[in-house]
């Protein structure tokens, strides 16, 4: 049986698994406690690898998207010869229409 199923220890499997073993009971609950902190500290490693290939993804789309707007908006200027705000201009240019009224 692996330890990701029977990670942990019924009396009964504790004391067979001691005397099979020639150890004191106490060593196989101080096995199984240290496994379990290795296994969940190599889970956290997982689980932090994969959040952070999500986050450089995200990063990624969003850096192109970025790029994509600043070409439109030079494009759209050179059209109109006419600076277009920011994207924050208009949130706060909005937010500021919305505290007045």
């Amino acid at each position: 049986m692996s330890f990701e199923v029977e990670n942990k220890l019924e009396p009964d499997r504790k004391t067979q698994l001691a005397k099979n073993l020639g150890l004191q009971p106490r060593q196989v609950t101080v096995w199984f406690q240290n496994r379990r902190a290795r296994w969940k500290m190599k889970q956290l490693e997982r689980d932090f690898h994969c959040l952070k290939s999500s986050y450089d993804s995200l990063l990624s789309d969003y850096n192109t998207v970025s790029k994509e707007n600043d070409a439109l908006r030079s494009e759209v200027y050179t059209i109109f010869n006419t600076p277009i705000p920011s994207i924050q201009y208009n949130v706060n240019f909005l937010v500021n229409i919305i505290t007045i009224t």
